[in-house]
């Protein structure tokens, strides 16, 4: 809840008026760094289309945010809202925190990582892609790797245009801060406080109201991923069994609560891809894979079931008779 994600909330809000009427918000958790945090921030204030407001949000490092991006941003006239956790609350928790905080007169917002930046014309040009289609849940920009210059979305790779492209018919082409929501379509959702793959359940959340994007590709925004091989060994040994069960909350999500009869999900095949991806991660008995899929009849879903009766006897009782 609200009350016990925010300790400390200090807000500098000029007498500023939007651009073009309209309220851009950039909300940055940070634990430490202020270097890369800087390096963040200050892409923001040299955007074509500068946010209206950035909300920084101390996950309890030991570092306290730097008084020259304070200043930088107080400078730029742009509103600053610092949140100071009263806990560690990880990605997802943190920019649930920032969420809260949001003026009611936001109408985008993207969450960006403190170690990521943005072009200079990011912004600017998710904008306008909105203002070209309406109907869209969120735009995103073309992601590239800082160190290697590598994209998300190789060349020739036709780009996703629903959000549960990147969930079943993956990768996703898009790192978490490349997306620019309407705020008003996600405002009741919540971010998830789990520690992995907490960004691809709150875009599934979204998708459950609308699914609709459009890859902007002018716009780019540089993700740091390096990736030490020390640093992930350690993080594969504590976090692989716990990142596995919550890809497999995923899937079951989207079984239970996505409607499969609509044009697109008959297009492009998203039971049999869920289905098929939910079947690879469970790990269950043959009787209980069966009374599972059996579950789906009483809700009216026997499509569910079928496709689960198909996978049966690759994915189902065949794991378990091999261990």
């Amino acid at each position: 809840m609200k009350e016990k994600s925010v300790g400390k909330l200090l807000r500098n809000r000029p007498e500023t008026v939007p651009a073009n009427g309209l309220h851009t918000a950039v909300i940055i958790p940070f634990f430490n760094d202020m270097v890369k945090l800087g390096r963040a921030v200050g892409s923001l204030l040299e955007q074509t289309h500068r946010p209206d407001t950035i909300v920084l949000v101390d996950d309890c490092g030991k570092e306290r945010l730097d008084d020259g991006i304070r200043r930088s941003i107080e400078e730029a006239g742009v509103e600053l809202l610092l949140i100071e956790n009263r806990q560690n609350l990880g990605p997802g928790g943190s920019r649930q925190a920032g969420m809260d905080a949001l003026p009611a007169d936001t109408d985008y917002v993207m969450f960006l990582d403190s170690d990521d930046y943005l072009s200079p014309n990011c912004l600017e040009a998710l904008v306008e892609a909105h203002h070209r289609e309406s109907g869209l849940v969120a735009t995103y920009a073309d992601s590239r790797n800082i160190h290697t210059g590598e994209r998300r979305l190789d060349e020739g790779r036709e780009p996703f245009d629903n959000l549960l492209d990147g969930m079943l018919r993956g990768p996703r082409g898009w790192g978490t801060g490349s997306l620019l929501w309407r705020f008003p379509e996600i405002r009741g959702i919540r971010w998830p406080s789990m520690r992995t793959i907490e960004d691809s359940h709150f875009e599934l959340s979204a998708a459950l109201v609308n699914p609709r994007i459009r890859y902007v590709p002018e716009a780019t925004i540089h993700i740091d991923q390096s990736w030490e091989p020390e640093r992930l060994v350690r993080r594969n040994r504590h976090m692989n069994e716990f990142h596995s069960q919550r890809i497999l909350e995923l899937y079951e999500r989207i079984l239970r609560n996505y409607p499969f009869n609509n044009e697109e999900a008959r297009r492009k095949n998203y039971l049999r891809l869920a289905v098929y991806h939910w079947s690879r991660k469970s790990k269950l008995t043959g009787f209980e894979y069966l009374k599972e899929a059996l579950t789906y009849i009483g809700h009216g879903r026997w499509r569910i079931t079928f496709r689960m009766l198909y996978y049966f006897p690759k994915y189902g009782f065949s794991q378990q008779t091999r261990r």
